[in-house]
């Protein structure tokens, strides 16, 4: 049986430096059906140029070794491609490999990746760039990029910027096209989902599906500080919309409008919105290693 051939791009920096420990693991393992080929990156610009290396190579698939960042750059790059992105998730929140049910343990997910199965999955667009997991605007992005620039890594830091900005943080009026129709909304935050979950099994859409063509959106009505514990309850065990201050939605195409400037997130990315923002969903645009 020919083998396939696989290239792996490892961030260093993922899961505080674990990428260096992998990629000693992978040059350890005995792969009996694949040919392996591993680059570890260090600057941003190494790093894009390592994905665009392995995808010229024309390899069966592309592994994404980091968090939902590293994934996410390498999973854009293969999109609409024969090539599937495999992963192995060493982040922080790893939302997209814990939805598709990838290992977490190091050794186990190379051997689903020397024994594959694929399946094909739709891919979010968020002002012309792919997302894969969730992406949003309001309190989760103003952590999301708090947490980017911050030094600690890990969920408990996480939680700790999340309880820090708690009582600064102040609901936005949004104008929300979804489908077309429009909703005027004040939210603490506005996520839209392909996935079910952020991350750290946090299932912000838990109905959420990355085959059926559509994103699902979740809208966190204004709340007091101690309904907290019940939403985090929820939100851990995947019925978030039995929550009276949870508003759900599903469409195609979701567009919307700030007052002002923001920042958005998208699979752990920061990015600045402008005063607009646009999603859609592109149906069976990636395959992928499960």
């Amino acid at each position: 049986m020919k083998k396939r051939k696989i290239i792996f791009i490892i961030n260093p920096n993922s899961g505080s430096g674990r990428g260096l420990i992998l990629l000693d693991k992978i040059n350890k393992y005995n792969f009996r059906n694949s040919t392996v080929e591993s680059y570890l990156t260090e600057e941003v610009e190494d790093f894009h140029q390592a994905i665009q290396t392995a995808k010229d190579k024309k390899p069966d698939a592309v592994i994404a070794a980091g968090g939902d960042g590293t994934m996410n750059a390498v999973a854009s790059s293969l999109v609409n491609t024969d090539i599937a992105l495999g992963i192995i998730p060493i982040g922080s929140g790893n939302g997209l490999a814990r939805d598709l049910k990838i290992p977490l343990n190091v050794n186990k997910a190379l051997y689903k990746i020397d024994h594959p199965q694929f399946s094909i999955i739709d891919a979010g667009t968020v002002n012309g760039k792919y997302f894969f997991c969730a992406s949003g605007v309001g309190f989760d992005a103003h952590i999301s990029h708090l947490f980017t620039i911050s030094k600690r890594r890990g969920f408990g830091s996480y939680l700790w910027l999340s309880m820090q900005e708690f009582f600064t943080h102040k609901p936005q009026e949004y104008n929300i096209y979804i489908d077309g129709k429009l909703y005027k909304r004040t939210a603490f935050l506005i996520a839209i989902a392909n996935a079910s979950q952020y991350g750290n099994n946090a299932f912000i859409a838990p109905t959420a599906n990355l085959q059926d063509g559509i994103l699902d959106i979740t809208i966190l009505k204004p709340f007091k500080f101690y309904h907290t514990p019940m939403l985090a309850l929820r939100l851990f065990n995947k019925n978030i919309y039995n929550s009276s201050k949870i508003e759900a939605f599903k469409a195609k195409e979701i567009t919307i409008k700030l007052g002002g400037s923001d920042v958005f997130h998208y699979d752990g990315e920061i990015y600045n919105t402008g005063d607009e923002i646009k999603y859609s969903i592109i149906q069976k645009a990636l395959k992928v290693l499960v």
